[in-house]
Parts: structure tokens; C-alpha cells; sequence
């Protein structure tokens, strides 16, 4: 059986400032190892926001206060890039926040790409991946350190 590789001139999208253009990955992926290879980032994303629930689920003890804080956490991470000016530093700093896993999940068209405009990382969605699932379990360390000397009475 034939191999079928994601990268050719017969596979395109949509770029912000060239149009249309084909779709170029930064390894050689098959089908079969592209397919493999996003949805093992997908449920390293899944395991993310698992994490946040779960530590902020432990540092609030009113479940509505934070599923509010998640929604509020992950929501600044979209509208903070937003409101800074793009000759800033303080813009340069906040474009961290693309290794986040909501920016991460909304780029997942582009994952294994050179991205788009706003990516200034190659590799950005695995960089990501690994940054958030190394700052979200030093979270829930933390958090978990906090129950234990919490008073449960």
C-alpha cells in the first residue's frame, strides 16, 4: 500500500496574508503518523485543562466559583493579547500566552506548521504542550501542598 503524505501540493489552507497556499509540515507525516501525531497533542491539551479544573477545583471550595475562575483564566489568555499595542514590550512578553492550551487548541488547524502570523516559535504546539503541562502540574503540586495543611473541619 502507497504512502500518503499530508504535505503536497494538493493539500492547502487559508493563510492571513498570502491567500491560499499548501499545507507544509515541518517533518515528513503520513496520514496515518499526522492522525497519530494530533491526537496525542489533543489529549495532551485534554490533560491540561484537567489540570487547571483540578487545581483551581482545590484552592476554591465553591464549585461555581471555580468553574468561573477556569472560564475567567482561560478567557484572559485570548483577550489580553488583544489589548496590547503590537510595538509594545509588554506585547512581546503577553505573546507567550500562544503556548497556552486554549491558543493551542484554537490553532490546532496549524499544529506541525509554521503556524500563522502570530506564532513566533517553530515546533509551537509541542513547546507549548510541554510549558503548560510543566507550569499546570507545578500548579497542582502546589495546590496539593495547600489541602494538605488546610483545616477540612
Amino acid at each position: 500500500i502507497g504512502k500518503s503524505f499530508v504535505s503536497s501540493v494538493f493539500n492547502y489552507r487559508i493563510d492571513l496574508i498570502s491567500g491560499d497556499r499548501p499545507f507544509i509540515t515541518w517533518q515528513s507525516f503520513t496520514v496515518q503518523t499526522y492522525l497519530l501525531a494530533v491526537l496525542f497533542v489533543g489529549a495532551g491539551i485534554v490533560l491540561c485543562f484537567s489540570l487547571m479544573a483540578f487545581g483551581i477545583g482545590v484552592f476554591v471550595r465553591n464549585s461555581y466559583i471555580s468553574f468561573f475562575l477556569f472560564l475567567i483564566a482561560n478567557a484572559a489568555t485570548l483577550a489580553l493579547p488583544l489589548q496590547m499595542p503590537l510595538n509594545s514590550i509588554g506585547y512581546a512578553v503577553i505573546s507567550v500566552i500562544v503556548l497556552s492550551p486554549v491558543t493551542l487548541w484554537l490553532k490546532h488547524g496549524l499544529w506541525f506548521t509554521d503556524g500563522d502570523i502570530d506564532i513566533v516559535w517553530t515546533h509551537f504546539e509541542t513547546l507549548g504542550l510541554f510549558v503548560s503541562l510543566v507550569v499546570l502540574t507545578a500548579f497542582c503540586l502546589l495546590a496539593l501542598h495547600y489541602f494538605r495543611k488546610r483545616n477540612l473541619t
